[in-house]
């Protein structure tokens, strides 16, 4: 638990004060505290249980003073997942088998079909330009149907595949513009969307990738990047050929840290697989604070009017 205000919780400290001071007062002067009739009568744990209620309601009302805040799981009907996806032509490499696209779609097939019903998925591809292959749905069948029709296309252009993916999130129009911020949240705050772009190569064409970054952090939306492909940046074509692929890791990390997010690499159709379901753990447990003043004061007013009560049906009196 944390506290939006914790400087108010010094005041927590009268509250053990004035239980000593009551402690103290009780055995001293009985009969100031309470009719005597009903201290005679009553017994102790009544002629006390009043007053440690009003102890405990004003424990809990510097403790709503202070702000507190707890984290809460996003409900997964609230939750949007766009899967990026380059569809480039070094994704005809066969350097990971069967070829790298196929490794790409296997492993998000496998994602799709282990994420919580409730999450709705989107498919982007990306190459030359990006386009939406599947709206966000929850219908797990078109979502795999959308990546299994993926073909490989031509250049790499990052950033148009981000900006896709950001209009397939917020579809009325308004991707670029800034959502209200909340107070406090830094990158990634918007917690019921995130963006999964996989790149096995570099921008080549398209809007500027950090530029894109950018605008999708303004909308609070996370993007988490994975670089795929072999550590020798090297691939094998349909005419067993060997062409270098330079996978531009430093853009890839700097584009998941601009959004909030992380940087995955993986090597094979097995690593990206295990990267996947990584990142479905942490989609799953991304959790948002809220605050819980409002809970203590209702607890702490609730035990103040029971105090009265009380005292008022066994002694007549309220004070």
């Amino acid at each position: 638990m944390g506290f939006v205000r914790p400087e108010w919780l010094w005041l927590a400290l009268l509250v053990p004060a004035c239980a000593l001071g009551y402690v103290a007062l009780s055995r001293r002067r009985p009969a100031r505290l309470l009719p005597r009739l009903a201290v005679e009568r009553a017994p102790a744990w009544q002629r006390h249980l009043a007053p440690l209620a009003l102890l405990v309601a004003a424990a809990l009302l510097l403790v709503a003073a202070g702000g507190p805040t707890a984290p809460i799981t996003v409900p997964t009907d609230r939750r949007t997942l766009i899967l990026a996806m380059d569809v480039s032509g070094s994704m005809e490499g066969r350097d990971i088998a069967p070829t790298r696209l196929a490794a790409a779609q296997a492993a998000a097939k496998a994602l799709i079909a282990e994420l919580p019903r409730g999450v709705r998925v989107g498919v982007v591809a990306y190459a030359d330009n990006a386009h939406v292959v599947q709206a966000p749905t929850a219908h797990r069948e078109a979502a795999l149907a959308a990546i299994e029709r993926m073909k490989v296309e031509g250049g790499t252009a990052i950033g148009d595949g981000m900006l896709c993916s950001l209009g397939a999130i917020f579809p009325e129009g308004d991707a670029a513009k800034p959502a209200p911020h909340p107070p406090g949240g830094g990158p990634g705050w918007y917690r019921s969307a995130a963006i999964v772009l996989l790149s096995d190569g570099q921008n080549s064409l398209g809007a500027d990738p950090m530029e894109a970054a950018r605008q999708v952090a303004l909308r609070g939306v996370r993007v988490y990047t994975i670089g795929f492909g072999t550590p020798a940046g090297t691939m094998i074509g349909p005419d067993n050929s060997q062409v270098l692929v330079r996978l531009d890791e430093d853009a890839l990390k700097r584009i998941a840290a601009a959004t909030g997010a992380e940087y995955f690499r993986a090597t094979s159709g097995v690593e990206l697989r295990r990267v996947y379901q990584d990142l479905q753990g942490r989609l799953e447990l991304d959790r948002e604070e809220i605050e819980l003043s409002a809970l203590f004061a209702l607890a702490g007013a609730l035990l103040v009017a029971l105090a009265a009560g009380l005292s008022l049906a066994w002694f007549g009196r309220i004070a």
